[in-house]
């Protein structure tokens, strides 16, 4: 792409101001100053200085920047980085660059071929990044940037990554042709994470925050205590505790039977460890969310389920879309699960009746008497 001449907000002072680029003579010349000192930033240190122009105290500081979560960060980042480099080869400055040079560079996203999805990801960092001191509207929500993004969308549409999901039954039984007494502490290891997920809706990370600690045990049930902060944990929400429930006609897919196993074939392996979950190799550390992942995703492969196709966050959408066709009340899904929008959820399973149930054992008993 031909750089702008008419955009270069560091050396061409002269350049004809628009209403995008109305910036306070202070404001301009310190950021120009504080940003032009450093070829390749990141992300953080230009929202550290962005608010520092602003006259906000480092005290101050520190807890707005606490506000973006580290998975965003590291989203954010990866932008950044583009941005910076288009910004350097532009000779614009990175915080007050006009809406046509920020438009500009989203083409440029779209050009190389980068999705709706991620070119919206960029979008909302440089909502963050950029400075309009004459406009309140931040960056993203401008009309002419939605109207923008919408043409991005209809241009190169982002769809579901699934249609349809894998058959539940099929993998109940493949569990049911290996009886839980025969499983080595690979196997066992696979197929609770699987069955921990599945019968709880949860996201891998909820199931890695599982802990010994915060875990109540009966003969018929297990509850886990979520004391970390989730994905989905926002102000005023948080994960209600996890109950899986004893399963009393098939002991072979029966969380609570797993469980007992599970712990049992663990208990000397721990080495003080209280995750739930450890590594069935020496030495038996806990295991992170991403080797959580590749266990069902792996336990998901010998039941027969393409996953090349199907990824280990589909047991999430497989479990509450078999609910949601078994005609189970929507709200109890949404909450049991973690969801928060209910219109999105409705989009895609449309089906609502008053039922009260447990999570797990409404999958088991439909599975049962399928």
């Amino acid at each position: 792409m031909v750089p702008h001449a008419n955009h270069n907000l560091r050396t061409s002072p002269s350049c004809p101001e628009t209403s995008s680029q109305v910036v306070d003579d202070a404001i301009t010349t310190t950021t120009a100053t504080s940003f032009s000192q450093d070829s390749s930033p990141s992300y953080m240190s230009c929202i550290r200085q962005k608010l520092q122009v602003r006259g906000f105290s480092p005290e101050t500081i520190k807890i707005i920047e606490s506000s973006w979560r580290s998975g965003t960060k590291s989203q954010y980042q990866s932008v950044a980085r583009k941005w910076f480099e288009f910004c350097n080869l532009h000779n614009c400055d990175y915080v007050t660059a006009p809406v046509s040079i920020a438009l500009d560079f989203l083409s440029d996203l779209f050009a190389s071929g980068l999705s709706y999805s991620y070119i919206n990801t960029a979008r909302s960092c440089l909502s963050s990044l950029l400075l309009y001191e004459d406009s309140s509207v931040p960056f993203g929500q401008l009309p002419l940037v939605k109207r923008f993004m919408k043409g991005i969308f209809e241009l190169r549409p982002s769809f579901p990554r699934y249609t349809i999901s894998w058959s539940i039954s099929t993998v109940f039984d493949f569990i049911r042709a290996t009886p839980l007494y025969t499983l080595s502490l690979k196997d066992l290891s696979y197929r609770v994470a699987f069955l921990l997920s599945l019968l709880s809706g949860q996201r891998c990370q909820t199931i890695t925050s599982l802990s010994l600690d915060n875990m109540i045990k009966s003969d018929d049930k297990f509850i886990f205590l979520i004391t970390e902060k989730l994905k989905h944990t926002r102000t005023g929400v948080h994960q209600s505790p996890l109950e899986f429930q004893a399963y009393p006609y098939d002991s072979n897919i029966c969380i609570v039977s797993h469980l007992q196993k599970y712990l049992e074939m663990t208990s000397e392996l721990r080495n003080s460890s209280q995750q739930l979950l450890i590594s069935f190799i020496k030495p038996h550390r806990p295991v992170s969310r991403e080797t959580v992942s590749q266990w069902i995703k792996n336990f998901m492969s010998l039941a027969g389920i393409d996953t090349t196709k199907y990824k280990s966050h589909s047991t999430r959408g497989a479990s509450a879309s078999y609910l949601a066709s078994k005609h189970f009340d929507v709200k109890d899904i949404m909450s049991a699960a973690g969801w928060s929008k209910e219109e999105t959820f409705r989009r895609f399973y449309n089906f609502e009746q008053n039922n009260r149930f447990n999570y797990g054992t409404a999958i088991l008993d439909s599975v049962v008497s399928s």
